[in-house]
């Protein structure tokens, strides 16, 4: 009785191991017809290198008396709208204009050095000069 419940037990240990090669062929095989499949796909949305010239602008706005905030487009479609001094706690924007545009200007070379989404910490703000 215990040898065949053993000799049971065994045919089930293999039986599961060739099922599991079998599956793993499978799926290197398929994961070789997508890799070829995936080489056609049109890729005009690389990454622009960062010594391309930028298609980024910035466009500061008045939120009210000494409250300014920016908006970052690419070409003529809005991509980034900061109402607010990013990274800083609270709700308000930058003190001038020349400020809001200096912060946006530095979003838009991390974008350009590929870095997507663009962060900004107090510390780099505060090397900007953009803090009062």
């Amino acid at each position: 009785m215990k040898f065949s419940i053993f000799f049971s037990f065994l045919v089930v240990i293999a039986y599961s191991c060739s099922s599991s090669i079998e599956d793993t062929e499978t799926l290197t095989n398929d994961t070789t017809s997508i890799s070829e499949e995936n080489t056609n796909i049109n890729t005009s949305n690389e990454q622009q290198p960062p010594n391309v010239t930028s298609t980024y602008t910035v466009e500061p706005f008045e939120k009210g008396e000494n409250d300014w905030g920016y908006r970052i487009m690419n070409g003529d479609v809005l991509f980034i709208n900061q109402p607010h001094i990013p990274a800083a706690q609270g709700n308000l924007g930058f003190s001038t204009k020349e400020k809001a545009i200096t912060a946006g200007n530095f979003m838009i070379y991390k974008l350009n050095a590929g870095i997507v989404p663009p962060t900004v910490s107090i510390e780099e703000l505060d090397s900007l000069g953009v803090l009062d």
